[in-house]
């Protein structure tokens, strides 16, 4: 992005820049005595570039190209401001913010990207909750002709709730992971668990962590579904499961400005997860 905006600074001759100037950044104004600011071509008048907006009809009026606005208006020294912000400067971030195009937050934000969390696993969820993962009832709905069946458990079709958590063996798996955490209860779909995450699991390393075991758990189930379609073989649930808890625990170990506190040292020694599968 700050390569970008540099080029825009520097008015780099491609049809991209010209047209950032023209259309996005064009609310520019010139201040001061027209020393140096071009009467013709550059942004000092209301309507715009003056030459742009008539052509070589300026050049009849006497006047030649480079003349300078200090050949008819006598002020003080020439500023350039902008009228998107009330002071005319136009920071960084208010370049930014007029460029991109703005969407209303999720709930489900904090969930998703949460303080140490891992952008791989971070990357699916986020993915999954938008319901664009390429689950077989995707495929079907795209005319494919599959065998919509969830492959880890042969039972039903695979859709995004069925894959994350109401399928049996997705279900033990996150199972395992809630009672790691100290936690009993049953899933109850993507969605479900979400909706759960955001309103009950805020602020504390133990929130982060559950956060990051669900992230590993909707990441891992993802690949374990890869791996069983398309090279069909699959672990067992308990072991799978394990191996998501080894996971979460190397995750946590990583984290970084983590509170020295009597349970953010079981958390990294893993004695906080000792409950038994």
């Amino acid at each position: 992005m700050l390569r970008h905006l540099w080029v825009v600074c520097l008015k780099a001759d491609t049809l991209w820049i010209e047209w950032i100037h023209t259309y996005v950044i064009k609310e520019q104004f010139v201040e001061g005595d027209g020393l140096s600011t071009f009467l013709w071509v550059d942004n000092w008048h209301a309507l715009g570039p003056l030459y742009q907006n008539f052509g070589e009809t300026v050049v009849n009026l006497g006047r030649s190209l480079d003349t300078k606005v200090a050949a008819i208006i006598n002020q003080v020294s020439d500023s350039v401001g902008w009228v998107l912000t009330g002071n005319g400067l136009f920071p960084t971030n208010t370049t930014w913010q007029t460029l991109r195009v703005t969407y209303p937050s999720v709930p489900w934000t904090k969930c998703v990207w949460f303080p140490n969390h891992s952008p791989r696993w971070a990357f699916i969820v986020w993915v999954a909750i938008l319901g664009r993962l390429s689950t077989k009832d995707m495929l079907l709905s795209w005319g494919m002709t599959v065998d919509a069946t969830y492959s880890l458990c042969s039972k039903e079709i695979e859709t995004h709730d069925h894959l994350f958590f109401t399928c049996e063996y997705s279900g033990m798996v996150w199972d395992m992971l809630l009672r790691k955490n100290i936690i009993i209860r049953h899933g109850f779909g993507l969605q479900g668990e979400v909706e759960w995450l955001c309103s009950h699991r805020k602020g504390d390393s133990t929130a982060c962590k559950v956060k990051d075991s669900f992230a590993a758990a909707v990441y891992w189930l993802w690949k374990m579904r890869n791996f069983s379609q398309f090279q069909g073989k699959a672990m067992p649930a308990p072991m799978i499961g394990a191996q998501i808890v080894d996971k979460v625990l190397a995750s946590i170990a990583s984290w970084r400005r983590l509170k020295p506190t009597f349970e953010n040292r079981l958390i990294i020694d893993g004695k906080y997860m000792e409950a038994e599968f």
